[in-house]
């Protein structure tokens, strides 16, 4: 018998489901030692990708210098993300120009969501996103999770770069247009006696400037002066900080004890689609680290309810009308707050 897990807000119910994607280096410092004057400074030292000899690069390079403004939004976006993604790629012993990449996928914002169903700062397809275990279900897409979503791209990245022969232009490739149409382009050229690396491959227009675009991000980040582009200061430290959750809260409540607006808490937990993380599912909350003391300060002195909701686990063969019923609701309300059509049966 197939048991569920419900929750209720006052006299309200609401099921809560189980957590069901180059040639070398150029031999630069790699990692950064210490501490950087900035962010960007800490990002520049750890680039260690062999430049692309493309007109392209030079096209995309203008093409962003002209458009000032959109580069410093983007990168005022990257401010709570890119030190825990540059630390990570230093963890890996990866290019820092890896942290770039978000420009180009997300414009850096982490809820971002395309047409082809791909979310968050990496974004994630739906099926590359299970295959590298990020849940996707009605409480939360952790596609668009900064550390689980960055995690698996790294992940996922170091895979291509093993699977394209330790290149990271035709790793990069496959991340956009997919590891089996690379691998199949360089064998089409192999079979003709043409050259296999990323200019000789005949592939889709998108992917022919997924390398020229990162690239050129590069260039503008590592001399933003030469382009007219004045950087954000983005401090060379951690941003965020996770704090434990072992009771169930309502997201409202976490805001008024952290003094952070709802904008502050998504963009730093973009991953649930409730307003409600429930102990049960063991959720992932980051604050602002000068927000941490504040928070856990106003939830030990804290005296009123901290959820509207509750866990509820039915007994075996329990319908969801005798549950609707026994808390003073009715079935299509029971239904809609746990995600399922009013003549959907349950």
């Amino acid at each position: 018998m197939k048991y569920f897990r419900y929750a209720v807000i006052a006299f309200t119910v609401a099921l809560t489901g189980c957590a069901s994607t180059g040639s070398g280096y150029k031999g630069k410092s790699g990692a950064a030692a210490g501490q950087q004057k900035d962010v960007w400074e800490r990002v520049r030292k750890g680039f260690d990708m062999n430049d692309l000899k493309d007109s392209r690069v030079e096209y995309w390079t203008n093409y962003y210098a002209a458009r000032p403004k959109s580069v410093q939004t983007m990168a005022e976006r990257a401010r709570p993300y890119i030190y825990h993604i540059t630390k990570e790629l230093e963890a890996r012993n990866m290019p820092t120009e890896l942290a770039l990449l978000p420009f180009v996928e997300s414009a850096y914002n982490a809820q971002a969501y395309s047409r082809s169903k791909a979310a968050g700062l990496w974004q994630f397809i739906p099926s590359t996103g299970t295959h590298y275990k990020l849940t996707q279900d009605w409480w939360k897409d952790e596609r668009r999770d900064p550390i689980f979503s960055t995690r698996a791209a790294l992940d996922y990245l170091s895979y291509l770069h093993r699977f394209q022969d330790n290149d990271w232009h035709l790793a990069l490739a496959s991340y956009n247009w997919g590891e089996g149409a690379v691998k199949r382009a360089r064998n089409r050229n192999a079979a003709s006696g043409l050259g296999t690396d990323y200019l000789s491959l005949r592939m889709p227009q998108e992917t022919r400037d997924y390398v020229p675009k990162l690239q050129a991000i590069e260039n503008i980040i590592a001399n933003p002066g030469k382009y007219g582009i004045v950087l954000p200061n983005i401090p060379d430290q951690p941003y965020f900080e996770e704090v434990a959750k072992n009771e169930d809260i309502d997201v409202s409540v976490i805001v008024k004890l952290a003094g952070i607006s709802m904008e502050e808490f998504k963009v730093l937990n973009p991953a649930p689609n409730r307003q409600v993380l429930l102990a049960q599912h063991r959720p992932r909350v980051l604050l602002p680290k000068n927000k941490v003391a504040q928070y856990k300060k106003n939830l030990n002195n804290y005296k009123g309810e901290k959820s509207q909701w509750q866990g509820y686990t039915p007994n075996a063969g329990e319908s969801m009308a005798s549950i609707a019923q026994r808390y003073g609701i009715s079935l299509e309300q029971l239904k809609s707050l746990n995600g399922y059509g009013r003549s959907q049966n349950v």
